[in-house]
């Protein structure tokens, strides 16, 4: 056993394992809706669009249904004129208030201490140049250029006339006639800023002329429901944690309240501290709709009038690698606030289909009997095969390696939905099949007197199995590409398990196997 923790093909099979561990134990397992249950809604585009369009409508709509609390909505393209929202609930009234959304538009303000800058209708053009990211001697830079109407660009001189390094706080569907109700633990933020320093940053964000959203502290419900009738705000909407005492809920619900609930994450504002300079700023709070609060500069609050702005900031992170993809989706979320949620092509929304929680269990139910049934028939034909405990077991091992594996990085790294489940029981036979293959390779040199003739089968065993493996990756390209969901997740599931058995398991399964009979050969 010393011995084969010292082969590198081992070595490498153990880190994967520890690395796939450590997915699942900071990711979890994700399934899709065929499993879990929950609803998929098509959205067909008026017209094909580019790679690059394809991107911009599916972050736009990712914003748009994100910023209700529904984080947990999947979207992607399918093609280059399709795209697949599935949401992991079946509520008829989640669903409906989905698709509402998908066919509205987003409402956009700008707003400067407390005043209304610039509102979605403003905006005339946002810029797509291509190069809003670029990288030099300080770092990664972005930049997004709109333009505006020319009655807009003389209000919003005016508004930001002498407000030099003020917050924009820029909205999207920011509630009215609102009041947000927060609990200690959404107030229990990462600063070293007193509390008193914090409420002031989070107030300046909620005023608004004529429409401040009133924040109350939620402690003893009844102290707080003082305080909002004393508000004396007439069908009011309330937002409020999903999390909160459901006595409180169903209270504001009696009390003819609308009602906005929000994730524990959307209701705690995002702060940016600086404490050498006693600087406190607010970037984003999505429980109010704010997304993104960049600060004025000085050159555009001296009281000129124009139509042309541009927003500009650095791409954050350790490496460069980062730095870009942070300032990457910074530029995609800003073009998708500034438009106000609005698609760049029309959009049909199609009919959903459903797919009930307790028939998503049963799906997961039977297909992991199924996989379990399927391991047992494999391994008794293995065993009426070889009659070789030492043989029966490393490939009985092997597999479930592989299967934990492909489970862990797919269902932590993506989704786990039919195609991608049927797609890791199809790539765990072939790699049985591989098995197999090593197997017959190695037994049929043991007659052999040499100690290398073992590795001389499973090297060319490694030759046949390379050979297959390529010639099915190749097969499974065009399915990838196909832009049809069914069998995507096929296909990506079966290519990963292909590459990690050639790569990987099988190498590992040939070096337990040869040690295995250069061991009995020496004794």
């Amino acid at each position: 056993m010393a011995s084969l923790l010292k082969d590198r093909r081992i070595q490498l099979l153990l880190v994967l394992i520890a690395l796939a561990g450590l997915l699942l134990a900071l990711n979890g397992i994700h399934f899709g809706i065929e499993f879990v249950g929950g609803t998929r809604i098509p959205v067909t585009l008026g017209k094909s669009v580019d790679a690059s369009t394809m991107s911009q409508v599916i972050e736009t709509i990712k914003t748009r249904v994100n910023k209700y609390g529904l984080s947990q909505v999947i979207v992607k393209g399918v093609g280059d004129n399709q795209i697949i929202v599935e949401v992991p609930k079946s509520d008829p009234t989640v669903i409906q208030s989905i698709e509402r959304l998908l066919r509205e538009q987003g409402r956009f303000e700008a707003i400067i201490d407390g005043r209304l800058a610039l509102t979605g209708e403003d905006i005339i053009n946002i810029g797509s140049s291509g190069h809003e990211v670029s990288s030099g001697p300080a770092g990664v830079q972005w930049a997004v250029d709109f333009a505006i109407s020319r009655a807009a660009g003389e209000r919003f001189s005016k508004v930001a006339l002498g407000k030099a390094e003020y917050p924009v706080y820029m909205f999207l569907d920011r509630p009215e006639n609102a009041v947000l109700i927060m609990s200690p633990e959404d107030l229990a933020l990462n600063v070293t800023a007193g509390h008193e320093q914090v409420m002031e940053v989070l107030q300046a964000a909620l005023r608004k002329e004529s429409d401040t959203v009133d924040l109350l502290q939620l402690t003893d419900w009844n102290t707080t429901k003082t305080q909002l009738l004393s508000l004396n705000k007439t069908n009011a909407t309330v937002v409020i944690s999903e999390t909160a005492d459901p006595t409180i809920v169903a209270d504001l619900n009696a009390s003819g309240y609308k009602m906005l609930l929000r994730n524990p994450a959307e209701m705690r504002p995002e702060l940016f501290e600086r404490p050498l300079e006693g600087v406190l700023s607010l970037s984003s709070w999505p429980a109010i709709g704010l997304l993104s609060a960049p600060t004025l500069q000085r050159s555009i609050t001296e009281g000129s009038v124009s139509q042309f702005y541009q927003i500009t900031g650095a791409g954050s992170g350790r490496t460069q690698a980062e730095q870009q993809q942070s300032a990457q989706n910074e530029v995609r979320t800003l073009k998708s606030i500034l438009s106000g949620g609005r698609l760049p092509v029309n959009t049909i929304i199609g009919s959903s289909t459903s797919v009930s929680p307790s028939l998503g269990a049963e799906f997961l139910k039977y297909s992991a009997i199924g996989s379990v049934l399927a391991v047992f028939a494999v391994v008794l034909w293995i065993f009426i095969r070889y009659r070789n405990t030492k043989i029966v077991l490393p490939i009985i091992a092997t597999s479930f390696i592989e299967l934990f594996i492909l489970l862990a990085v797919i269902g932590s790294l993506g989704t786990i939905d039919l195609a991608a489940f049927a797609g890791i029981i199809g790539a765990i036979g072939v790699g049985v099949d591989a098995q197999i293959v090593i197997t017959d390779e190695i037994l049929r040199r043991e007659v052999a007197t040499t100690e290398s003739s073992a590795k001389r089968g499973f090297t060319k065993a490694l030759e046949i199995i390379m050979t297959n493996a390529a010639v099915a990756v190749a097969a499974m390209i065009p399915l990838l590409f196909s832009g049809l969901t069914e069998i995507m997740g096929f296909a990506i599931s079966s290519i990963l398990g292909m590459l990690l058995g050639v790569l990987v398991t099988r190498p590992a399964y040939g070096a337990m196997l040869t040690r295995i009979f250069e061991k009995e050969k020496a004794v």
